[in-house]
């Protein structure tokens, strides 16, 4: 025969239950090459064929020239920490449930400035691979 199910843990009701959350999904099309380059643990910018530059976010046409000929490469990814924060109230429940989240500025070797989220020991002015 089958066991009966034990009886569950009373919950503290002084205690804040967690949230299971899913981080935010939403990404565009032109976005998926960087997700491709990070399952094969590499980093990879968008480079326009016709002038060279360097495309961050990524983006269906150049910033520049405004060029479709955009191609997926792999990039050097030394960055320079340029300005740091630490939000500590966010409306959606992922980040939420995370506070306080450190984010920052980060100028890369290859041009684009990018916002992303911080290591707890980086703080500004560090060089960082």
């Amino acid at each position: 025969m089958t066991k009966p199910l034990p009886t569950p843990v009373k919950k503290n009701p002084q205690k804040r239950s967690t949230v299971p959350t899913l981080p935010p999904v939403a990404r565009s099309r032109a976005a998926l090459g960087l997700a491709v380059a990070a399952a094969r643990g590499a980093f990879a910018l968008q480079h326009c064929e016709d002038c060279g530059a360097v495309q961050y976010p990524p983006r269906d046409a150049c910033c520049k020239c405004l060029s479709v000929a955009l191609d997926w490469r792999e990039t050097d990814p030394t960055a320079k920490v340029l300005a740091q924060t630490t939000i500590r109230v966010s409306p959606d429940p992922y980040f939420r449930e995370r506070l306080p989240w450190r984010m920052g500025s980060v100028k890369l070797a290859a041009g684009p400035v990018v916002v992303c989220h911080l290591h707890s020991e980086v703080v500004r002015g560090d060089t960082a691979e």
